[in-house]
């Protein structure tokens, strides 16, 4: 399981001004889907984790015993 801070998504999503839909398309989601990462409602799976990481360039994956953590850097 991978778990992101709904804060630093949606921090990253909004430096970047994609609304949610956009940032969903990005990384092959729903902008529904988005909302509910960006509300903790929702974990990510690690590709989804790996794709944030890749977009945003400041985020890092770390692996926490369980599962993996995308923390902003």
């Amino acid at each position: 399981m991978v778990t992101v801070s709904p804060v630093d998504l949606r921090n990253k999503r909004r430096a970047l001004r994609l609304t949610q839909a956009e940032l969903g398309r990005r990384l092959g989601l729903s902008g529904a889907h988005v909302y509910r990462l960006e509300a903790g409602l929702r974990s990510v799976s690690f590709p989804v984790a790996l794709r944030c990481a890749e977009l945003f360039g400041s985020l890092q994956v770390t692996y926490r015993g369980r599962g993996f953590t995308l923390t902003a850097r």
